[in-house]
C-alpha cells in the first residue's frame, strides 16, 4: 500500500533527487523516472543505488503499490492495468531499523501494445565496448519487433550482431574520441580508425560534422532517437581516493559531451537523446583481480562510479532540455548474476539483456508519447469561432429510465462527430446517441456502444480508498481516479454551435503586459519558463501523463509546443511543480527557480491552499515569491493562474475562497505581472456542465480537456 503523505496529495509526485537534501555517507541516488513495460521484468539492485561495501548490513524498503522487495532487489513485472505512473520510495534502514535515508523517484509503466502503423523509428546507438559487444543492441532490436517498426543508424555492423542492428560502439573509446578522432591511415581496427562524426573539411583539417555522418553513412535520414552510453573510459582512470580530481575528471567528460550533443542536436533538432546512466561495477572484487591485478579494485571504481552517475542526472537536469533524457541503466544490472566472474565492468549475455530492457523500456515510453502530435487547432480557444473540439461528457443514467443524459457547454447546430475519449471508436447518429438542434443535451439510447455510468458507481463506501474524499452529502466518498478511470468513463463530442453564448470576459493578447518575453519571442530568442506549482501543473491525469490514449500532453507541455510553432523559437521549461504543495512551499522553491534564469515564471497555487489559507496569506506568498525572484532577476516576468475549481460535494475543499484568491491575483496585476483566470472559466463550466464532465480524478484535476482550456488561456496571453 502506498503511504498517505498530505491531505490533498492526490497523486504522489516528487522533486528531483539531486534537490533532496539531508544526504548521508551512503549517498542513495535515485532517478527521477524509472522505465517499464508491461509484461517485462524491471529491478532496481539496491547495491547499485548506495555507496557502500557492505550492502548486505542494510534493510531496503520499497514503497510503491506495485511490484515486491526481495532480498537484494525490488522487482515488478507489470501488467497493462498498471500502464501510468506509480510513486516509488525508497528507505534504507541499518540492522537495528533505524532509518538511514530515503529517495523518492516514479515508476512510470507503458503498457504493451502493437504500432504497426506508425512511422519506423529510426535509432542510433552510440558507446564503448558494452555497445560494441552488440549484445544490448540485439536485445533492444529484440523487444522492440513485436510492437514497433524500427531501424537502426550505423557504420559498425559486427559479426554478432542480429538482421538490422547497427550501431556506433567501439571498444576503449571515449566522448572525447567520437568529437575528435582522426585517423589518417585507418586500417579497419577499431583502435586505428576515425569517428565516424569527424571528417576533413575543406583546408583538410579534421573536424566534427554530424550532418555530413547523417548525409553520407546516413543515407540523409536522420534519428528520431539516439541512445548514448559512455563514460565508463572517460572516468575509469581518475583517482578514486580523490573527489575533487573525480569531480575534474567528470567535468572534462562533460565538456567533450556538451560537443557531441550540441552538434547531434543541430543536425537532428527533432531526435529525442537518452543519456544512459554509467553502469555499475561487478559485485566481485575478484573479477577486478582477473581483469587489472592491483592497478584497480572494485571499491574505486564503484566509488567514481557512483559519483558519475549523480553528475550525469545532474547535468541533465541543468541542460533543462526536454529533448535530453536520463536513460537509467544501472538500476536494472545485476552486480552479481549479471555479470561472469572474471570481468569487472563487461556484464554477461543476462546482464547486457538487463541493459537492453532499460533502454526498450525508455524508448517505449518516448514512443507513446510521440504519438501525441502537435497541432494548433486543440489550441484554438473553444469561446471562438462556430465548433468546439473533443468536448466531453460523462453520460449519466436516468433513474427511472432505460436513457442516459449529458450537456455540452453551448447548443448543438451539427454534431461532428462522438468518439471514445481514447479517439478508438467513432458513434453512430440515432444509434449510439441522439439530439435535438439548438439544445445543449445529448441522450444515450439503450444499447448504445457509448459508456454511460450510474451515479452510484461514481461514489465508495466511506474510508474504501486510499484517500479519503468524504461527500459532502455524508454518504460515502467520490470516487477517486488515480489515473484515468475518470477519462475512460468519458466521451468526447466535436460539434458546431448553434450559438456561442459566452458572456464571460476572456482573456485577449496584450504585448504590454509581458512585454519582456512577448519581445524574446518576437525577436526568436531563446526563452526560459519556470513553472511552480501543485499536481494540477505536474500534468497530472492528462492522458499523455496517464500513459494512455490518445496520449495528449499536459498544459505545460501544449503551451510550449504552441509557442515554439507559432515563434519558430526555442522555450526551455523548468518544471519544479510537486504535488500536494501550497503557497508556503513555493517561497522555499524560489532559490531552484531563480538558478535557471527565468524570463518567465508561471505561478500555479490555490487548490492545496484553499484547505484552510486565507486570501490574505494567499497573496502575501504569492507576493513573497514574486519579490523574491525578481531581487536576483528583476526583468523577471510572471503569470499568475487563478486556479480551476475542485468538485464542490468534496469537504476538503473550501470553495469560497477560489474567488477571493483570484481577485487578490488580479490586484498583484500589473506590466510584466499577467492574471490566467482559470477560477472565472470553470465557474463558468460548473453553471452548465458537471463536475463530472471535466474532472480527470474526481476532485480536483483536470482532465485532458481541462488542460487544453488551460494552455488556450496562456496561449492567449502570449501568442499574438
Amino acid at each position: 500500500m502506498i503511504r498517505t503523505v498530505s491531505l490533498l496529495l492526490l497523486f504522489v509526485c516528487v522533486s528531483p533527487v539531486w534537490a533532496q537534501s539531508d544526504q548521508t555517507e551512503l549517498q542513495l541516488t535515485l532517478p527521477p523516472q524509472v522505465y517499464a513495460v508491461a509484461g517485462l521484468p524491471t529491478s532496481i539492485y539496491f547495491d547499485n543505488v548506495v555507496l557502500t561495501q557492505s550492502p548486505q548490513d542494510y534493510r531496503f524498503e520499497v514503497t510503491c503499490d506495485v511490484g515486491s522487495t526481495e532480498d537484494r532487489r525490488w522487482t515488478v513485472t507489470p501488467t497493462n492495468q498498471d500502464a501510468g505512473d506509480h510513486p516509488l520510495q525508497v528507505s534504507v534502514y541499518t540492522a537495528d531499523d533505524k532509518l538511514v535515508e530515503s529517495k523518492s523517484s516514479v515508476l512510470g509503466v507503458t503498457a504493451d501494445r502493437a504500432h504497426p502503423t506508425e512511422p519506423p523509428m529510426q535509432l542510433l546507438i552510440i558507446g564503448d565496448s558494452l555497445t560494441h559487444a552488440t549484445q544490448y543492441p540485439n536485445e533492444i532490436a529484440r523487444l522492440l519487433t513485436p510492437n514497433h517498426p524500427w531501424k537502426m543508424l550505423g557504420t559498425h555492423l559486427t559479426t554478432s550482431a542480429k538482421p538490422g542492428v547497427a550501431h556506433e560502439g567501439f571498444g576503449g573509446w571515449t566522448w572525447s574520441s567520437f568529437t575528435s578522432k582522426y585517423e589518417p591511415n585507418p586500417d579497419g581496427s577499431v583502435q586505428k580508425r576515425s569517428s565516424p562524426f569527424v571528417f576533413l573539411n575543406d583546408d583538410s583539417e579534421p573536424e566534427l560534422d554530424v550532418d555530413r555522418y547523417f548525409a553520407e553513412d546516413g543515407h540523409d535520414q536522420l534519428p528520431t532517437h539516439v541512445v548514448i552510453m559512455l563514460g565508463i573510459n572517460d572516468c575509469f582512470h581518475a583517482p578514486s581516493d580523490n573527489d575533487a580530481a573525480i569531480d575534474a575528471t567528470i567535468d572534462r567528460m562533460f565538456s567533450h559531451a556538451d560537443r557531441l550533443l550540441a552538434a547531434i542536436q543541430s543536425a537532428a533538432p527533432k531526435a529525442d537523446v537518452g543519456l544512459c546512466l554509467t553502469t555499475p561495477p561487478n559485485a566481485r572484487q575478484e573479477a577486478f583481480q582477473a581483469n587489472y591485478q592491483d592497478r584497480y579494485t572494485r571499491w574505486g571504481w564503484k566509488r567514481i562510479q557512483h559519483r558519475l552517475v549523480q553528475r550525469q542526472m545532474q547535468y541533465v537536469a541543468a541542460k533543462s532540455d526536454s529533448k535530453i533524457h536520463i536513460v537509467p541503466t544501472q538500476l536494472n544490472l545485476d552486480p552479481v548474476d549479471g555479470y561472469p566472474h572474471n570481468n569487472g565492468v563487461h556484464p554477461n549475455s543476462t546482464g547486457y539483456k538487463q541493459i537492453g530492457a532499460a533502454i526498450h523500456a525508455w524508448l517505449c515510453q518516448q514512443l507513446e508519447r510521440a504519438t501525441w502530435a502537435y497541432s494548433a487547432d486543440p489550441l484554438r480557444p473553444f469561446w471562438t469561432g462556430d465548433s468546439v473540439e473533443q468536448e466531453p461528457v460523462l453520460f449519466l443514467q436516468d433513474a427511472d429510465s432505460d436513457l442516459a443524459r449529458g450537456s455540452l457547454l453551448f447548443p448543438i447546430q451539427e454534431i461532428v462527430s462522438v468518439q471514445s475519449s481514447s479517439g478508438d471508436i467513432t458513434y453512430e447518429n440515432e444509434t449510439d446517441y441522439r439530439f435535438t438542434p439548438g439544445s445543449r443535451e445529448i441522450t444515450i439510447p439503450a444499447g448504445s456502444r457509448i459508456v454511460t455510468t450510474s451515479p452510484a458507481e461514481l461514489r465508495r463506501p466511506a474510508k474504501s480508498q486510499r484517500f479519503q474524499l468524504t461527500h459532502r452529502d455524508g454518504n460515502g466518498e467520490i470516487m477517486f481516479g488515480a489515473k484515468l478511470e475518470y477519462h475512460q468513463l468519458q466521451t468526447n463530442v466535436t460539434y458546431k454551435t448553434a450559438t456561442k453564448n459566452w458572456d464571460l470576459a476572456m482573456p485577449t493578447f496584450d504585448a504590454g503586459a509581458l512585454p519582456t518575453t512577448i519581445k524574446k519571442l518576437r525577436d526568436g530568442d531563446e526563452l526560459s519558463v519556470v513553472l511552480l506549482g501543485d499536481s494540477i501543473s505536474t500534468g497530472c491525469n492528462s492522458s499523455g501523463w496517464g500513459h494512455g490514449a490518445p496520449y495528449q500532453p499536459p498544459y505545460q507541455d501544449l503551451l510550449v509546443d504552441h509557442l515554439q510553432a507559432h515563434y519558430d523559437t526555442k522555450v526551455n521549461l523548468t518544471n519544479l511543480s510537486v504535488g500536494g504543495q501550497s503557497t508556503p512551499w513555493g517561497i522555499t522553491m524560489i532559490d531552484q527557480v531563480v538558478s535557471h534564469h527565468p524570463d518567465l515564471v508561471i505561478l500555479a497555487f490555490g487548490m492545496n491552499d484553499s484547505a484552510g489559507r486565507s486570501a490574505t496569506e494567499f497573496r502575501q506568498n504569492t507576493e513573497a515569491m514574486i519579490q523574491k525572484t525578481r531581487d536576483a532577476f528583476p526583468n523577471s516576468e510572471f503569470i499568475l493562474i487563478a486556479t480551476m475549481l475542485g468538485n464542490r460535494d468534496w469537504t476538503r475543499l473550501n470553495h469560497d475562497v477560489f474567488p477571493e484568491y483570484r481577485d487578490q491575483l488580479a490586484q498583484l496585476c500589473e506590466p510584466g505581472i499577467a492574471l490566467a483566470d482559470m477560477t472565472s472559466v470553470w465557474s463558468e463550466f460548473m453553471k452548465r456542465k458537471k463536475d463530472s464532465d471535466l474532472t480527470g480524478n474526481g476532485v480536483n484535476h483536470p482532465n485532458d480537456f481541462g488542460h487544453r482550456v488551460y494552455a488556450q488561456v496562456l496561449s492567449t496571453l502570449l501568442v499574438e
